[in-house]
Formats: structure tokens, sequence, C-alpha cells
């Protein structure tokens, strides 16, 4: 074997690291939004039984509201569940732009010169950064209404 053909498949396997790298980065990036929201959508839907449960049952959304420190650190958790989405997504983002970045600049010199990628006008990891907090404010909507 060659030095060239040694060079050329280290460089095809360096190449197809980084590529698996930086879909892990991207998926990771998904799966924690999902999950920072679904927690963040249960408490919302335990908030909301509370406040508007069964007619039957005893409402205990009273206690609740006069229970200063208790709607404050149920605030200050769901703040932190949003913050650490929206960090943790624009962290595995910036990550994954860094790593595509690199990804591009070896692609062949063809297909550079004949695809370039689409920009949108809405980038899609906002839905990530952008969903935590509405539903945060949701959640602050009901705790101090």
């Amino acid at each position: 074997m060659s030095d060239e053909t040694n060079d050329e498949i280290s460089r095809e396997s360096v190449y197809r690291e980084m590529y698996n790298e930086a879909r892990r980065h991207r998926d990771h990036e998904f799966t924690s939004s999902t999950w920072f929201v679904t927690l963040l959508l249960g408490i919302l839907g335990f908030l909301l039984t509370a406040r508007f449960g069964n007619a039957n049952s005893p409402n205990n959304w009273d206690g609740f509201t006069k229970n200063c420190p208790l709607r404050i650190g149920v605030i200050g958790l769901c703040f932190c569940i949003a913050l650490a989405a929206t960090l943790l997504a624009a962290a595995c983002h910036q990550r994954y732009a860094e790593i595509r970045g690199w990804l591009n600049s070896q692609e062949p010199k063809y297909k550079r010169e004949t695809f370039s990628p689409k920009c949108h006008i809405v980038a899609p990891q906002l839905v990530y950064i952008v969903t935590p907090w509405l539903v945060f404010v949701t959640i602050v909507l009901v705790v101090i209404t």
C-alpha cells in the first residue's frame, strides 16, 4: 500500500466520524429540547388540573395562591428548566455549526460550486429556543392569576 492510499483512507474516515459527530449534536439538540419542553408541559398540566380540576373534588388552588414562596418556587423552577433548555440547544447548535463548517470545507470542489445550502427565513433551531419560553410564560400566567 502506498502512502497516498493510507492518506486517502484516513481522510475519509475522519470525514465520516466528523459527520457522525455533527449528526449526534443535531440529534441531541432536538431530543434535549423535547425532554425539557415535555417537563414544562407536565408542570403546566399539573397546574391547570389543580386550578380547573374536577368539580366534585376539593379545590386546593386557593391554598396555592395564598402561598407566595411556593408560587415563586414554581416560577423559579420553570425558569431554570427553560434556561437550561435554551442554553443546551444553543451549545449543541453552535458545536453542530462548527463541525458542519469544517465538513463543508472538506467537500469536493464540484459539490461546493454546484450546491449551496438554502437559507431559511426562520432558522429551525429557533423553535428549540422559543418553545420552552412560550410554555414558561404560560406557566407564569397561570401561577400569577
